[in-house]
């Protein structure tokens, strides 16, 4: 997610995005490459579980609500970090940055949506 949050919008995830990603995942090992595959197949359906509409400019839009995620990408970030041999330092780090954006981006909303803004 600290790519997606620093380089993305941290909402949109982009072909732009995905592609300037600055780790070759084919360079890993293919058992660690498998892993991203499970990791990636366990996300995708706990994402299909979280979904929740709401109107957006008149239209019904469709979201997910990553919080209920937040279990499975904590596994794949420890599982990244220790493959690239970062360090749970870095890791903290990593939570600490995702929490208090997090944190200011549904401040944000419920300022706009409340009229406080």
């Amino acid at each position: 997610p600290i790519y997606w949050l620093i380089y993305g919008d941290s909402f949109h995830v982009t072909r732009q995005v995905l592609e300037s990603f600055p780790i070759n995942i084919k360079s890993l090992r293919h058992s660690s490459q498998d892993k991203l595959e499970y990791y990636g197949r366990i996300l995708k359906r706990k994402m299909m579980e979280s979904i929740f509409y709401n109107v957006n400019m008149g239209k019904l839009t469709a979201n997910y609500d990553l919080r209920k995620c937040r279990s499975i990408t904590d596994e794949i970030d420890e599982f990244i970090v220790d493959e690239l041999r970062l360090g749970h330092d870095f890791l903290n780090d990593v939570r600490s940055y995702c929490t208090q954006t997090i944190r200011s981006n549904q401040e944000k909303v419920y300022r706009e949506e409340s009229g406080e803004e």
